[in-house]
């Protein structure tokens, strides 16, 4: 099968690409979670933890975990409508597939994990 753009060898960017993208994102949720007024304990929590796995997927650092992680606590936010109220549902499964994708495939260059 004809490629359109063959340029294979930048394929590895994308999981660097996807890496930074899931971790700001749950950066940004995190630091969400946490300043609403009026949360509870469990909010705050939750919020801690995206924000700690949100700079390790940044900083490339235990990139499967975080990743497993993030999967685990956006698929819940799937299941439990109003669990993470600062994302749609549609937000929350992209954030299910970035994470299966880095999950399965590790973190790619620019990181500190060592490459699969």
């Amino acid at each position: 099968m004809l490629n359109l753009f063959p340029i294979q060898f930048l394929a590895p960017l994308t999981y660097f690409l996807l890496r930074i993208t899931l971790g700001f994102l749950c950066i940004r949720i995190g630091f969400m979670m946490m300043r609403t007024e009026g949360t509870s304990t469990l909010r705050r929590l939750l919020g801690t933890i995206f924000t700690g796995t949100g700079t390790f997927l940044v900083l490339g650092l235990y990139t499967q975990g975080a990743a497993l992680l993030t999967l685990v606590l956006s698929s819940i936010g799937i299941v439990k409508n109003g669990t993470i109220r600062e994302l749609t549902r549609t937000s929350l499964i992209l954030m299910c597939v970035i994470a299966l994708s880095l999950f399965v495939t590790g973190s790619g260059p620019f990181a500190f994990d060592l490459p699969i």
